[in-house]
């Protein structure tokens, strides 16, 4: 879930709220697993001033009175420092999150060629493994198994999913990794024994 784009970030609250209102009044709720609150998109402006932890744990705070089902906090991988991102993660666990999705797409087109930098939007696929993988190690470190922890962003093998989980991700969501390797992904992640024990 994620704000309307003309919604002022003082009224993002009630948007998420609203949503999340129609989700608990719905009986199809019983089948979803979790809600992704997404305060990262970059295509939203100024939808990452959500990510400051005093707007943060009081938006999660929101959500969690009328959520239906558990709360997962999707974060960016553009924070200005280690410090940045603790607290932030720190301030979604204080509201009431009850996992994290680390991390969506980057702002940060410095990781492509020089001829590609100019693109908008934001950038994902394989430059973005490597600063996925970073942050999934610090999330590791500092929730200490307490919370549940869903790797994203740069995962374009089975060996690359293998990997997130032996980070210590609890769960590996793909997305263009999918298109370019192929409907086998799920089947050949399956090969690896350690697959079922880390899941």
């Amino acid at each position: 879930l994620g704000k309307g784009k003309n919604t002022p970030l003082e009224k993002a609250a009630d948007d998420y709220r609203w949503c999340l209102e129609q989700l608990a009044g719905d009986p199809m709720a019983e089948f979803i697993f979790y809600i992704a609150i997404n305060i990262s998109s970059p295509n939203t402006l100024g939808l990452r001033a959500l990510q400051h932890f005093r707007m943060l744990r009081q938006l999660v705070a929101t959500c969690k009175q009328v959520a239906p089902r558990p709360l997962l906090i999707k974060l960016a991988p553009d924070f200005a420092s280690e410090k940045e991102f603790c607290r932030t993660l720190a301030a979604a666990f204080e509201g009431g999150a009850q996992g994290a999705i680390i991390c969506n797409t980057t702002t940060d087109h410095r990781l492509l060629s020089p001829a590609l930098q100019s693109f908008g939007g934001g950038l994902s696929g394989k430059p973005l493994a490597d600063r996925a993988r970073q942050l999934l190690r610090i999330a590791v470190r500092e929730t200490r198994g307490q919370w549940p922890l869903v790797s994203s962003g740069g995962v374009f093998s089975p060996e690359e999913a293998k990997k997130r989980l032996e980070l210590g991700a609890d769960l590996v969501q793909v997305y263009t990794g999918l298109i370019y390797y192929g409907p086998d992904f799920a089947a050949d992640l399956g090969q690896y024994p350690s697959f079922y024990s880390l899941s």
